[in-house]
């Protein structure tokens, strides 16, 4: 291809030089058909106008260019692309396209599977199918000002929709997203919804995690934030001016529909949710899934992705030199009172859920937090829960041995049991099928010395490899170990414990010898 500049080359040896074809295409070292070509074009623009003649010196010439076959874009390669263009179309159907793979998602993944191909070839293609299947309107093109912020200066928050499968169950979560305007440093949280509680405790877990604060927060319109409209003026929620008081930050508001003013984090929510859960969607809980998000975080944070994002190392750790420190955590929570019912249970938010039997009746208070309820009596805590995703029961199987160890016969069909942890289902059904009051006899032993399910479920499994065929509470008792106590000065009740905890294991290891005594007996008989 002929640049311009030899382009200019020729037409100056010919103007200025006055040499002939033969000549330019000689000193050159090209041939006299091109020297000839490029004259005649000249000339023929010289005639319509100077301008013509100096427009045609400075353009880049333009060739046709024939259409070449890929030979590394194989039917196989094809497929695979389709088939992840299909999927995205059918994200897009079905409500949930902010969670479609981008074209750089789909190169990635060709890559990490051993496929030789350019980006470039996988946008080309990618695009042409996507144009069969559906129609694309043209976007009318907006000028944007490029911004720069201080170290520590601006840090922009927004909500982002997350579709996830929690143990099977499809359930839409909202992503809290901040994203720190000079690093484009990123961390992000799931919620069961978006309310004050969440938007506080997101804040809180954030500056939390960064150790610090900074100097501004920037909010759209959301009604976490904005209380109400007065005029051109937009008063902020109790919960922004309790975050902004407690934390000492200043806060401003961006315009209506124009989420250009806080691009950062318009592309960060994005971003995170497309790297995050575009492949994954599957998680054994919302815990699960925000451990998993917090890891893709943190990739994101130290791996350069774009020009944007090239220096995110260096400048990350200038944001976090800047932003401010702060010496204690806000609280996020409310306090009610409610009244429990007959099955012991207190109704929130069309949820009810359990607290011990000995408070039928009573009232108790409730701490709520975004993800999860405490429950209290007399100042103490007697019960903690998480929030229930949609309206339903909630019942710890700890809540109610007074009332099932007078009532044994009601633990087979109780809701308390089917909603107890796997492990200790198992052993019911294993072992105290016929005995119900042993297997609660276990359970208040077990609670009573703060020993927790997988305790219970080790034990069982020792005697298992012991070959016990016959599993009871006195056998399980002797194998509950309970925790260390620690060391607080009252040595007279700890020895009691270790007494009565001996005591306890002698009795069982008498019953177990007696039991083998008698098997001998039979087998000899």
């Amino acid at each position: 291809m002929m640049s311009v500049y030899r382009r200019k080359e020729i037409i100056n040896l010919y103007v200025v030089e006055h040499l002939g074809y033969r000549a330019i295409a000689q000193k050159m070292n090209i041939g006299r058909k091109t020297v000839r070509k490029y004259i005649n074009e000249y000339n023929r623009a010289k005639a319509e106008s100077d301008e013509a003649a100096e427009t045609y010196c400075s353009q880049e010439p333009h060739y046709k260019v024939p259409k070449r076959p890929r030979p590394r874009m194989t039917d196989e390669l094809c497929h695979i692309i389709e088939d992840f263009v299909d999927q995205n179309l059918f994200k897009r159907n079905s409500g949930n396209r902010k969670q479609c793979m981008t074209k750089a998602d789909i190169y990635e993944v060709l890559r990490s599977q051993g496929y030789e191909i350019s980006y470039q070839s996988v946008c080309k293609y990618a695009v042409s199918y996507t144009l069969g299947k559906e129609e694309h309107k043209p976007k009318a093109k907006e000028c944007y000002i490029r911004q720069y912020y201080m170290a520590g200066e601006e840090c922009e928050f927004d909500w982002g929709d997350v579709k996830l499968l929690i143990s099977g169950c499809c359930v839409r979560l909202r992503m809290a997203v901040f994203t720190l305007c000079h690093s484009n440093n990123r961390h992000a949280y799931l919620f069961l919804r978006e309310d004050m509680l969440a938007f506080m405790e997101s804040h809180r877990n954030y500056f939390r995690e960064v150790g610090g604060v900074p100097k501004q927060m920037t909010y759209d319109n959301m009604k976490v934030a904005v209380r109400k409209f007065v005029g051109n003026r937009k008063e902020p929620t109790n919960a922004l001016l309790r975050l902004s008081t407690f934390y000492g930050y200043r806060f401003r508001f961006c315009n209506k529909c124009s989420g250009n003013e806080k691009g950062h984090v318009e592309k960060s929510v994005e971003v995170i949710r497309d790297k995050a859960f575009a492949l994954r969607e599957k998680f054994h809980s919302i815990e699960d899934a925000q451990e998993y998000l917090t890891g893709i975080c943190e990739h994101l944070n130290r791996t350069p992705l774009s020009k944007a994002t090239e220096n995110i190392v260096a400048l990350s750790k200038e944001d976090m030199e800047a932003i401010t420190p702060f010496d204690k955590e806000m609280g996020c929570f409310e306090m009610r009172e409610y009244k429990t019912d007959k099955y012991s249970t207190f109704l929130f938010e069309d949820s009810h859920y359990s607290v011990p039997d000995k408070l039928v009746g009573q009232s108790v208070s409730v701490k709520i937090y975004s993800n999860k309820l405490q429950v209290y009596f007399d100042h103490q805590q007697v019960a903690e829960h998480e929030r229930l995703v949609q309206s339903g029961w909630r019942f710890d199987i700890n809540h109610y041995l007074n009332t099932l160890s007078i009532k044994p016969g009601a633990l087979r069909h109780s809701e308390a049991l089917r909603q107890a942890p796997k492990i200790i289902r198992d052993i019911y059904q294993d072992c105290f099928t016929d005995n119900p009051g042993d297997f609660i006899e276990m359970l208040v032993y077990a609670s009573a010395r703060g020993l927790s399910y997988q305790d219970i479920y080790q034990a069982y499994v020792n005697l298992k490899k012991m070959n016990v065929k016959y599993i009871t509470s006195e056998l399980m008792k002797s194998v509950l170990v309970p925790p260390e106590t620690p060391i607080n000065g009252m040595e007279d009740t700890q020895d009691q414990e270790i007494e009565a905890h001996a005591d306890d294991t002698v009795a069982a290891l008498t019953v177990m010898m007696e039991a083998k005594d008698e098997l001998l007996h039979n087998n000899y008989i």
